[in-house]
């Protein structure tokens, strides 16, 4: 006996949970409940019983009584559309005392009746009748799944329709997007005499005996219990069928046929009437579902390229704040020998963009030591006016060469135009015995290297854009003279040497970006070359930026204004703030403001939202730029140089990904929102049109697939009214897509034309005057 007692009480707890689809604390509740009832059971079997049974009759008896009061009750007479202005006033009177979190949008003359036709496609509730139709439509997608289905509430005069989220097991799921199904829960009116709430459970009961149970949002449960009370006290849970029925009735016999494959009284663009096969919408709007999750897609690709990019330019100011010192920075635009700095920093971009195994050692400042090594041979750069001077600084006045290598001279750097005189001198070196280990002069090229740089430009090169009047000295006809420098002379010398060198420190870790890009690419259905080309045009933007940004810093740091500042720092510091420290500031500063800047013109342009702001603020600082900074360490650690940029690259991006989806679960982005009232509009004003499935296909992809789409959905945000704005670009498209079919329509009905009595027989026609 026990053991049946066992058995029927594991039984009788696996329903219960199941039905009441209980929270955990509700479970533990049940468990024990059962428990007290299990241990009664075995104590005294005949008692408890009797008791349970005494307590069901009762409870029968009850709701027998309830549903027999509810059936004699005397109703006015209600129809469907004075049931439904009851419904409305009291949703807007509790809307007015309540702040209730209810859309006054979805009211019944607001109602879009295509999404009301997709949302409730499989409901028996919705019919083609006259009296049957929706008085409160609330839904939305689902934040936690791409796709084009709507979950809420339905309410029509027929009854209730609810549609929600449920989970499939594991098991079940055909792919990794297959996580979710529809449930759809149908309360129709008729026979339903009372309702019982118990936290987020609603327990619908029905004359005929059934109960629904229902789990519920708590914001959906307080808009139930207001329409159910409105139907119950108004008595049209007891009329509505026969009510119904007898408007079916009266419909015309040719509506009769047509009811249940097409919606009547819709209208077109012109206002003119027209059908809707729900079919058609059925079908159409797995295409609109494909182009949207498409879109949504997109948009976390965008993301995931910002916050490569943004890495990637966060990542690399350690290395272009190394660049900096070893360009010497301080020395170039501090006067004095600047010119053979610069001389010397041009020739190593010009072997590194050659691909030459180049290094530097010029930083140290080391004495009699080489400037660069370059391939395998020690370079020592001299850039005077001559090139007698110029050869002459790596000589004592006695002719003994200075700057050795395992006894062997050094090869000497000269300005371009020196070049060949430069030879021409060292070859005169070797012939006097100066050179050591050295005897043939035909050798001389050999211990000659051709700077990138002129004497002249490398003097440029060492005024700022952002100064004027700038002038140098230089030596013609035999004479020193003073030269003014032009804007155009700087910016190509001195800040395009720059820009030139912010781009080279940018395509190591440009190279990772396009790998990764494309591998995200591929990842979402590109092809191996779609992907790569898009992720190399990606990488273009980070690498101009990158350019711009070492430019701007280094020939800021290097203008009046750069050194002013310098001064200032260095007078309220009391320590010496160099050129380079300026320009380190100059570059953070910069990258900062490209990196940000965009959010925040937007924001003031009224594109995107403040929370939006500082949403993209918190991943692109908290993310890119903290992520950058620790993947940087850890490249370091791994392979310093090119390993510390690809490590604050992937570390960055990858962290600020993250801190994304954290913050997803507070707020959401505005692209996202307004995707999703364009999928609404798109179900209420293009799906009503009796278009082509190639037709469908063009304005969805017009609507969700073109790259400038982005920029569509932020003036979308700037309007005042979100869903007027996008309901005219689709009345656009639509007037785009019927002129088109006018040209390709009207050479049809040109051959047609004049041979009407070859199709159509000649009526008889009666001829009625006009009066007089």
């Amino acid at each position: 006996m026990e053991l049946i007692f066992l058995i029927l009480f594991i039984w009788f707890f696996i329903f219960l949970r199941r039905k009441l689809h209980v929270t955990v604390g509700e479970e533990i509740l049940l468990l024990f409940g059962s428990l007290i009832t299990l241990f009664f059971l075995i104590l005294s079997p005949k008692k408890t019983v009797l008791a349970l049974l005494l307590i069901f009759l009762i409870f029968f008896i009850r709701e027998r009584k309830s549903i027999h009061r509810w059936k004699r009750m005397d109703y006015d007479h209600l129809d469907p559309y004075r049931f439904s202005d009851d419904v409305e006033r009291n949703v807007k009177a509790q809307l007015t005392s309540n702040d209730a979190d209810w859309p006054l949008e979805a009211m019944s003359e607001k109602i879009s009746y295509p999404r009301v036709l997709v949302f409730a496609q499989d409901s028996p509730l919705l019919g083609d009748q006259d009296g049957l139709f929706p008085i409160y439509y609330w839904a939305r997608p689902a934040d936690n799944e791409l796709s084009f289905q709507e979950y809420g509430i339905l309410v029509l005069t027929s009854g209730i329709v609810i549609n929600t989220q449920a989970r499939r097991e594991k098991r079940d799921q055909q792919n990794k997007d297959d996580k979710f199904f529809l449930k759809q829960i149908n309360l129709p009116f008729q026979g339903l005499y009372d309702y019982h709430v118990a936290k987020n459970h609603l327990f619908v009961m029905y004359s005929s005996g059934k109960i629904k149970v229902i789990l519920i949002q708590k914001q959906w449960l307080e808009l139930l219990e207001l329409v159910l009370d409105t139907a119950i006290d108004s008595g049209w849970t007891q009329q509505v069928q026969g009510v119904l029925t007898e408007l079916a009735a009266t419909m015309p016999e040719r509506a009769q046929q047509q009811a249940g494959t097409v919606i009547p009284a819709m209208m077109d663009l012109d206002g003119d009437p027209t059908t809707i096969d729900t079919s058609q919408i059925a079908a159409a709007s797995v295409e609109v579902d494909d182009q949207a999750q498409a879109a949504e897609a997109r948009q976390n690709d965008a993301v995931l390229e910002r916050a490569t990019a943004d890495a990637m330019l966060a990542g690399s100011i350690s290395n272009r704040s190394y660049n900096l010192h070893m360009n010497q920075t301080n020395d170039r635009f501090g006067g004095g020998q600047g010119h053979g700095v610069v001389g010397e920093a041009a020739g190593h971009e010009r072997d590194s963009w050659l691909g030459r195994k180049a290094t530097r050692l010029g930083g140290t400042h080391e004495k009699h030591g080489a400037d660069r090594i370059v391939n395998g041979r020690y370079v020592q750069t001299k850039y005077c006016a001559t090139a007698g001077k110029t050869v002459g600084q790596i000589f004592t006045s006695d002719g003994q060469a200075i700057y050795l290598h395992n006894g062997r001279m050094m090869v000497v750097e000269v300005p371009k135009d020196q070049y060949e005189q430069s030879i021409a001198l060292i070859r005169k070196r070797i012939a006097k015995g100066q050179v050591p280990n050295e005897t043939d002069p035909n050798n001389a090229a050999l211990y000659v290297k051709k700077g990138a740089m002129t004497y002249e430009h490398a003097k440029i090169a060492t005024k700022s854009i952002f100064d004027r009047g700038s002038t140098i000295t230089v030596r013609e006809n035999g004479q020193m003279v003073v030269k003014q420098v032009t804007f155009g002379q700087k910016l190509v010398y001195s800040a395009g040497f720059d820009f030139v060198t912010g781009v080279r420190l940018a395509l190591p870790a440009s190279t990772v970006m396009v790998i990764w890009i494309s591998a995200d690419h591929i990842w979402h259905g590109e092809s191996p070359k779609e992907a790569v080309t898009n992720a190399l045009a990606l990488s273009i933007k980070p690498i101009i930026t990158s350019g711009f940004i070492y430019m701007t810093a280094s020939q800021f740091s290097g203008s009046q204004m750069g050194k002013g500042l310098a001064k200032s720092l260095s007078n309220g510091l009391g320590r010496k703030v160099g050129t380079e420290t300026i320009a380190k500031g100059t570059m953070i500063a910069v990258t900062a403001a490209i990196t940000v800047g965009p959010d925040v013109i937007d924001y003031f342009k009224g594109q995107i939202s403040m929370q939006q702001l500082v949403k993209n603020t918190l991943v692109t600082g908290a993310g890119a730029v903290g992520g950058a900074a620790i993947g940087s360490v850890l490249g370091t650690m791994i392979a310093p140089g090119i390993g510390s940029t690809i490590g604050a690259m992937i570390g960055g991006s990858l962290t600020a990904m993250g801190t994304k989806k954290i913050l997803d679960h507070f707020s959401e982005d505005d692209a996202v929102l307004m995707i999703r009232i364009t999928k609404e509009e798109f179900i209420a004003i293009v799906l009503t049109q009796n278009l082509s499935t190639s037709e469908f296909t063009w304005i969805a992809q017009e609507v969700f697939m073109k790259a400038d789409k982005q920029n569509l959905f932020k003036v979308m945000f700037a309007q005042e009214n979100h869903r007027g704005f996008i309901r005219d670009y689709l009345t656009k498209l639509l007037d785009h897509i019927f002129q088109e079919r006018e040209s390709i329509e009207q050479p049809l009905l040109e051959q047609v034309s004049g041979k009407e009595d070859q199709f159509f027989p000649d009526p008889e026609i009666t001829v009625v005057s006009e009066p007089s």
